[in-house]
């Protein structure tokens, strides 16, 4: 069973209902591989929302396929996410407090952390 929850107290909390099946199973087998609960930052957000308003078409999480995973809030590091997260997930973006995970369709890789290793 798939266990999100959110990353801080104040984040506004999705319905696991708001993402596309095909995205909850692929989250319920990462978590069951990693054998921990995730914490999200970002999950559904509609296409009116600020971030998803100002892109020329709605992006995945406009669409539904996209979450991203608090590696701060987790007892497991961004690292051990993004590895496990390579089997299951075609976007997957790391940032310095989260991972984004998405199932575009085609693989997409990319980093924007400022204090990378």
């Amino acid at each position: 069973m798939l266990s999100l929850s959110p990353a801080h107290s104040n984040s506004k909390v999705f319905l696991e209902s708001e993402l596309a099946p095909e995205l909850r199973l692929a989250l319920s087998k990462l978590q069951r591989e990693l054998g921990t609960s995730l914490y999200y930052t970002s999950g559904y957000r509609p296409p009116t929302h600020p971030i998803e308003a100002i892109k020329p078409k709605p992006g995945t999480h406009a669409r539904r396929i996209a979450v991203d995973i608090a590696c701060n809030g987790n007892f497991i590091s961004c690292d051990t996410i993004h590895t496990y997260a390579l089997k299951h997930f075609d976007g997957i973006g790391r940032y310095n407090t989260h991972i984004h995970l998405d199932l575009r369709g085609y693989p997409a890789r990319w980093d924007k952390r400022t204090n990378r290793k």
